[in-house]
């Protein structure tokens, strides 16, 4: 049989290997799990599917942790539902290929080999084959079609773990932008999410004890929001400290920090949301993203800043109800930078508390340096308003 080299729906071909060629064309036009979809659809949720493994190839499935070679076998066909014909071929190439006498044959041992155990390693390689040359030809030429289809579906049938959701982008209309939250609303006083200045790359990140409004222009918070009482401070007093940082992996790799950046720069890893603050291991955990951290002064950590916090929980010790708490940097005109991601160094750091059961609030201005002085009395929430224009509180 003579197998054309048809275009594929992606512009993707291979006139020299003939068998690639026909594993690509399979692959693309396979039906996505017998569901009876429009073609286009079919194509995508193929695309999508293979472009998703292709993140995992290096830690599961050259590792053959994904794919059992029965169940590499099972999500081949499955996937070429429709396309027998073609299979059998691709299959027959390509075991021929395997098969092939070597022309320096190894010296014969006593050792028998199952004729199972290379149907194994046939179905496995032919899996991790279609997986890692067809995922490469997708990002290439679409690298779209990781956002118009959602694998989740795809991947509970599978058994897979999901893939990280990617956090929402806040869409600015105007000079300023009200952000929603809509999955942590508890953080924020009246379940009102604040209205901040526009800015490009502002997304949102929920975690269990925190809320994050993050810059993709800085990489760093724009905001950490907190919900804080008595009871919990209690709760989290026996908690280890995790100090296990890690990158973000909801934010795209362009508008994040990474460890490197910090490395060797002279500037601690600032928590926004303190460490002390958290209640459970999963929340100590979190809280060591560098989504939650700043580029802070080493002295003013350990010093100043260090004594805002503990004097901050000490109130909400006292407190009779819930106390709100915002955290975050703010910039000059122009910023230093770190790292090779140009991480922004902030001037100044702020925390507005704010006690829910009494209306108070207050804010903690510093300066970020080894020079700031010991933490002085608050300004008035106004004030703060007018430096930064984040209008935080209800």
């Amino acid at each position: 049989m003579r197998i054309s080299h048809t275009p594929s729906p992606i512009g993707f071909t291979s006139p020299k290997f003939p068998w690639l060629a026909c594993l690509i064309r399979t692959t693309i036009l396979a039906r996505a799990f017998r569901s009876f979809r429009p073609a286009n659809q079919a194509v995508n949720v193929s695309v999508r599917l293979i472009v998703f493994m292709n993140r995992i190839v290096s830690k599961r499935i050259l590792q053959c942790n994904c794919f059992s070679p029965r169940a590499g076998a099972g999500l081949l066909l499955r996937l070429s539902s429709g396309h027998a014909p073609e299979v059998l071929l691709l299959c027959r190439l390509q075991w021929r290929r395997m098969t092939r006498k070597r022309s320096t044959p190894k010296k014969r041992t006593s050792r028998v080999r199952k004729p199972a155990g290379r149907f194994k390693r046939f179905f496995r390689a032919l899996v991790v084959s279609a997986v890692t040359s067809f995922s490469a030809a997708s990002c290439v030429l679409n690298p779209q079609l990781r956002e118009q289809v959602p694998l989740e579906p795809i991947l509970s049938q599978l058994g897979l773990p999901s893939q990280e959701q990617a956090a929402p982008l806040v869409q600015a209309t105007g000079p300023r932008v009200q952000t929603n939250f809509a999955q942590c609303r508890q953080f924020f006083p009246g379940g009102q999410p604040p209205v901040v200045p526009a800015s490009p790359a502002l997304r949102e990140l929920c975690f269990s004890s925190f809320a994050i409004l993050h810059s993709g222009q800085t990489k760093t918070p724009v905001f950490v929001a907190e919900r804080l009482n008595r009871r919990m401070l209690i709760r989290g007093q026996g908690i280890g400290r995790a100090d296990r940082f890690y990158t973000e992996a909801r934010l795209p790799a362009a508008e994040r920090a990474e460890l490197d950046d910090y490395r060797g720069s002279g500037y601690s890893r600032g928590h926004m949301a303190p460490a002390g603050d958290m209640d459970t291991a999963e929340a100590m955990a979190q809280s060591f993203s560098l989504a939650n951290m700043v580029p802070q002064d080493q002295r003013h950590n350990a010093g100043p800043w260090n004594k805002i916090e503990a004097d901050t929980r000490k109130y909400i010790m006292r407190a009779k109800g819930d106390v709100y708490v915002f955290t975050g940097p703010v910039y000059a005109a122009r910023s230093e930078t770190i790292g090779a991601g140009r991480v922004a160094v902030p001037s100044h750091l702020f925390k507005v508390v704010y006690d829910a059961t009494t209306g108070r609030s207050w804010v903690h201005w510093q300066a970020n340096s080894a020079d700031a002085e010991a933490a002085g009395p608050p300004i008035r929430y106004a004030e703060f308003v007018r430096r930064t224009g984040l209008q935080l509180l209800p």
